[in-house]
């Protein structure tokens, strides 16, 4: 037969495994921003698809190249990623 002190530190590991995934899920929703330039499927153009704090993808802009797709990603993504967190 168990004793109590025997079931607790079973207890207690299924708490830590509790928190740890509370704070893992905490810090997954706080992930870095993803851009990435992509041409749209019927060719007339470009656009960036963010995704901020792991969330589902955003299309951006309308470029007309793959180019300018990439510099809006270098000049104006970080602008766009802290408007979007607020």
């Amino acid at each position: 037969m168990l004793s109590s002190s025997m079931t607790a530190p079973a207890n207690t590991t299924a708490t830590w495994w509790r928190i740890l995934e509370r704070i893992f899920g905490m810090a997954h929703s706080h992930s870095e921003p993803r851009f990435i330039a992509r041409e749209y499927k019927d060719g007339r153009g470009w656009y960036v698809e963010a995704t901020i704090d792991g969330g589902s993808a955003e299309n951006v802009g309308d470029f007309a190249s793959d180019s300018e797709a990439k510099d809006w990603i270098a000049r104006k993504s970080m602008a766009y990623s802290k408007a979007r967190r607020k």
